[in-house]
């Protein structure tokens, strides 16, 4: 049986190239949640950067003033792109690619392009992918199977303020968490195909459950342990939430720490 490893508690991480060969991040046209210090070395380390059209108008929202955070290339029909994003963009080196075919989103058009050039990327990290419609969501969701059928196919990983979303493969998964940054709560939802489902390290662990739409699905589950199995037939989409708590633990942390600092500056001087 082949096993595939995951670990997406490393989205955090401050090297990520321990995990990710090369990866590729896409900025869809949703409000930016991730923090700053967060979001930084996930956008400087990636291979390639790509706003969807107007999730340029959501990247220069809040980083028009910074000079390390530009995009490589916008894509897309450009219907949703702010004329001040545009010139602001073009006039600072980026390469705005207009694809004017509709059969396909802004996301699609972005995947298509990631797959024509020559830079050979593994991963590609969405960002932010469930805060807005329910059919974008949903096209979302489509994108990952489409990824997890190309040869070689490519991990697409959709990240929201709350959660991370990605496809398990046929066969055994084993997910490494972080369980201080993910968790507890996640979920197992067959799209598409019935899966015959064995998991272990859940609270609710299942033992060959058939799952489908219509059917049983495994939703509100937690994780127990910082490494997971799911032994699965057929591709399964796999969410995990992501724990505020912690983000806001490190601020207060920090916050005191500085405090502490000026104290003990005050007190020398």
């Amino acid at each position: 049986m082949k096993e595939y490893y995951w670990h997406p508690s490393e989205f955090f991480s401050k090297d990520l190239s321990l995990v990710f060969k090369k990866y590729a991040i896409i900025i869809l046209n949703q409000p930016l949640s991730l923090e700053y210090n967060k979001f930084l070395p996930l956008w400087k380390k990636a291979a390639i950067r790509i706003c969807a059209d107007g999730g340029a108008n959501q990247l220069y929202m809040l980083y028009k003033d910074n000079p390390d955070i530009l995009p490589d290339y916008i894509i897309g029909d450009m219907d949703s792109l702010a004329e001040s994003t545009l010139e602001a963009y073009n006039s600072r080196g980026v390469k705005i690619i207009k694809i004017n075919d509709q059969s396909s989103t802004d996301f699609g058009k972005s995947m298509d392009f990631i797959r024509s050039i020559d830079i050979l990327v593994t991963d590609v990290i969405a960002l932010n992918t469930f805060s807005g419609r329910v059919d974008q969501t949903l096209e979302s969701i489509n994108q990952i199977y489409l990824a997890s059928s190309l040869s070689p196919p490519i991990n697409l990983y959709l990240l929201s303020v709350c959660n991370i979303t990605f496809l398990l493969f046929k066969g055994l998964n084993k997910v490494y968490l972080n369980q201080l940054i993910l968790g507890p709560h996640c979920g197992l939802i067959p799209i598409g195909r019935r899966c015959t489902v064995t998991t272990e390290g859940m609270k609710w662990d299942l033992k060959d459950n058939v799952m489908e739409y219509g059917g049983t699905i495994s939703t509100s589950n937690m994780v127990l342990k910082d490494i997971i199995m799911v032994e699965t037939n057929e591709k399964i989409l796999f969410t995990i939430y992501k724990l505020l708590i912690y983000f806001y633990f490190i601020k207060f942390y920090t916050y005191i720490l500085k405090l502490l600092n000026n104290f003990n500056f005050f007190i020398k001087f």
